[in-house]
């Protein structure tokens, strides 16, 4: 039942707002995706930094960096990808999807339809 729920959690599909069925959690957070013009989630520190290697993803700036010394790291940080800016994005830096996978598994289960 709980990997059942884990599909649906993440590779289930949602609406991003026009009533059609066209998002995953999995694509918001590890993919991102463009909503309205704008860069919406893509919060994966690996996928950033490979396209940002191949040209894709353009850095722009950090504008939060988090409390702790030591990895993994939460930065907010502002940037285009392929065309499409994000005023304020936030990804950790050094963990792993794993980690990521699990983290916010969580955060969804212990908190549904909250920040």
């Amino acid at each position: 039942e709980f990997v059942t729920d884990l599909k649906e959690m993440w590779f289930g599909l949602y609406s991003r707002g026009d009533g059609e069925q066209d998002s995953s959690g999995f694509e918001h957070v590890f993919s991102g995706e463009v909503k309205k013009g704008k860069v919406s989630g893509f919060h994966n520190w690996i996928r950033f930094y490979l396209l940002e290697k191949q040209g894709v993803v353009n850095y722009f700036s950090h504008n939060f960096d988090g409390p702790w010394d030591t990895y993994p790291v939460v930065l907010g940080l502002q940037f285009s990808w392929d065309g499409f800016y994000k005023e304020v994005g936030s990804a950790f830096v050094g963990s792993s999807p794993e980690f990521e996978f699990g983290l916010y598994t969580l955060c969804f289960i212990a908190r549904p339809g909250r920040a």
